[in-house]
């Protein structure tokens, strides 16, 4: 039987884990308690004198710097020797001497190889994640102070340039904290160290340009130390002791690719809103006449700059797909298709009424904003925005905006939660708004583009009415002719045509959402022991169809899983792509690279949810004019009874029921 005798390196947990296992295991074992900045072998120089001829030496992440036995084994996992196909030191440990790693064990090599996203391949849990960086920045030395320090370097000295690529002067020299706390934000992180050293986490082509750098450089200084490690050629890490230049910003600027910015979620929030037209009807028209209502409601949103845009599938490839993906029924009920954007009656004549119109703005250059009580601020560009109108009286107003640079699955969920608001859900008896903004309203919202500019702050004054108050910047979008509002004296006095609406879902919008994230697409692909995929248990998914923006709101494991079965499309998870359907959102999550996932949900798909919402509001709009109509034939039968004009009664019936066939 061979006899090892092990040499430990730097600690880390990985480090401190090898320690265990060999202390429980009775090896032997040399251990200086080194730093991993002074992990040299030559500090083991008299215990490797000491050795008997029969021992081998082993050696654990130590910087060869002096001469050894030729029967040494050398552990690493660094340099020549990292990538995601190689084994970590402590798998490597583990094969040597016979033994099976632990649950624990396997995460401490997911984390070194891949950090976060290594452990996250293993189904880690959110708790599991936490637990496995607090030991490994315990293990390398990071202090309370290192802690604070890094913080506040992330508050005060970073810089994000093409947005997606971090730069930190750091105020300490553990980075590890620093690395933690941005994971998932940025596509690149560098971070500079108060005694000069370089530090880098992202794409293993950036680390493989970092390598080539330096190695280019030691022909000249043979003293640049620097390493490299993670989950290579995807991605992985780099450090040195010194930059290699006196303006590294400069320098990382230029390193960083050019190339404009890809989108990285896609947000499309949906008001779906009664409609009720006043002081519209003339003697010779119905309450309900679809040609008036579609005029007046047109001159109405020109008024706020809208302009009615017909549907041309001819106008490209893309639209004609978009176009015959649905049968001839549901694209009268979709797209309003050219004959009636002519909006005076004399054009009408000898046509159908027409089902939809549609009104757009140009949005160049537009901003959406939300802002958090927390300071957290989510700036996403405005790609479109429109309005439906139906014949049925309802309209859904479509907000679609981009995400360009925010990265991590905590910020899209809650780019989703609170952009979605229109008013406060609840109000703390004593500390009113206060409160709802701590657990999911924003404290603000900005929308700006050509020619408009609107906030709302959701200030307790604006919303605590007798009616339903919607956001400031929605009511600024629909016009002065749109309230909803009918009891105030100021409306009833008006002469011309106005409008009553109402939301049809709640403190809401609907939500449609892709996100485009190789780690979790990866992720979405994994499975457990069972053979089971792992998203059936992750908290993270849930989250993300139920847009709950600060905290799972299942707190029971089974029923979250049964709850993510039944709104999961699975399709095609084995390619990394999930769906998930729920009474507020349709999202999707597949690879960053999926532009075609991105455009069927922007286009189709969205188109879908559209024409679900048209019908849900069309329902209910429907079922309060059968119950107005009801209340209008109980008078009837009260006027019949008192005065017995049965004619007049049954001319009365019958244009009720005209009504709701017409308006059906």
């Amino acid at each position: 039987m061979k006899k090892f005798a092990f040499f430990l390196g730097g600690y880390d947990a990985e480090m401190v884990s090898i320690q265990k296992i060999l202390t429980e295991t009775g090896e032997k074992i040399f251990d200086n308690a080194l730093s991993w900045n002074n992990a040299k072998l030559s500090t083991y120089k008299q215990e490797m004198e000491s050795l008997a001829e029969d021992e081998i030496p082993v050696f654990i992440e130590l910087q060869l710097d002096c001469s050894f036995s030729d029967n040494s084994i050398i552990i690493d996992h660094h340099n020549e020797n990292a990538g995601i196909d190689k084994a970590t030191s402590i798998e490597q440990v583990a094969a040597l001497i016979d033994i099976k790693l632990n649950r624990f064990q396997q995460l401490i090599s997911a984390n070194d190889r891949g950090h976060i996203r290594g452990m996250m391949k293993l189904c880690a849990t959110e708790d599991e994640i936490q637990k496995i960086r607090r030991f490994d920045r315990e293990a390398q030395g990071v202090t309370e102070e290192d802690e604070k320090l890094a913080e506040r370097s992330i508050r005060e000295r970073l810089e994000v340039i093409d947005g997606h690529t971090a730069i930190v002067d750091s105020l300490t020299e553990k980075t590890s904290p620093i690395f933690d706390a941005l994971y998932g934000k940025h596509t690149h992180i560098f971070i500079l160290t108060p005694e000069g050293g370089l530090n880098y986490s992202g794409t293993g082509e950036m680390v493989d340009r970092l390598d080539n750098i330096y190695s280019g450089l030691r022909e000249k200084e043979p003293d640049f130390k620097f390493w490299k490690g993670g989950e290579l050629p995807e991605s992985g890490f780099f450090g040195a002791d010194k930059q290699f230049s006196t303006d590294m910003r400069r320098v990382i600027t230029s390193m960083v690719d050019g190339t404009p910015n890809k989108i990285i979620s896609n947000h499309i929030f949906m008001f779906p809103f009664t409609i009720e037209m006043k002081n519209g009807c003339t003697e010779n028209s119905s309450m309900h006449d679809t040609k008036l209502f579609f005029n007046n409601i047109t001159a109405s949103l020109q008024k706020s700059g809208w302009y009615n845009k017909a549907f041309r599938p001819d106008s490209s490839n893309l639209a004609y797909n978009e176009f015959f993906y649905f049968h001839k029924f549901a694209r009268n009920a979709i797209y309003d298709i050219g004959s009636q954007s002519e909006c005076d009656n004399s054009k009408y004549k000898d046509k159908p009424n027409p089902l939809i119109l549609y009104f757009t703005r140009d949005t160049k250059d537009g901003k959406f904003e939300i802002t958090l009580k927390t300071g957290e601020t989510y700036s996403l560009d405005l790609q479109n925005i429109s309005i439906r109108i139906y014949g049925t009286e309802i309209g859904i107003l479509v907000i679609e905006a981009s995400n360009k640079s925010h990265r991590n699955i905590e910020d899209i969920i809650k780019i989703n939660d609170y952009g979605r608001r229109l008013y406060p859900q609840f109000l703390d008896e004593i500390n009113g708004v206060d409160t709802t903004k701590d657990v999911f309203l924003a404290d603000k919202i900005l929308m700006k583009f050509k020619g408009f500019e609107s906030s709302e702050s959701f200030e307790l004054n604006d919303f605590r009415k007798r009616h339903i108050v919607v956001a400031e910047y929605v009511r600024k979008l629909l016009g002065e002719d749109f309230t909803t509002d009918d009891s105030g004296d100021s409306v009833k006095s008006r002469r011309r045509p106005y409008f009553v609406y109402s939301p049809i879902i709640d403190d809401r919008m609907y939500v449609v959402c892709w996100y485009g994230s190789d780690e979790y697409s990866d992720k979405i692909k994994e499975k457990d022991l069972n053979g089971d995929f792992c998203y059936e248990d992750d908290q993270m998914w849930y989250r993300f169809i139920f847009l709950d923006g600060n905290d799972v709101n299942c707190k029971h494991p089974g029923m979250m899983k049964s709850l993510i079965r039944g709104t999961t499309y699975k399709r095609w998870a084995g390619d990394g792509i999930l769906y998930g359907i729920s009474r507020y959102s349709l999202v999707c999550i597949s690879g960053s690279s999926g532009n075609i996932v991105r455009g069927h949900m922007r286009k189709m798909y969205a188109q879908m949810a559209v024409l679900l919402l048209a019908q849900r509001a069309s329902i209910l709009q429907f079922s309060n004019r059968v119950a107005h109509i009801s209340k209008q034939i109980e008078m009837l039968s009260i006027i019949k009874e008192n005065n017995d004009h049965t004619s007049n009664y049954n001319l009365c019936v019958r244009l009720c029921f005209n009504s709701i066939r017409t308006h059906h």
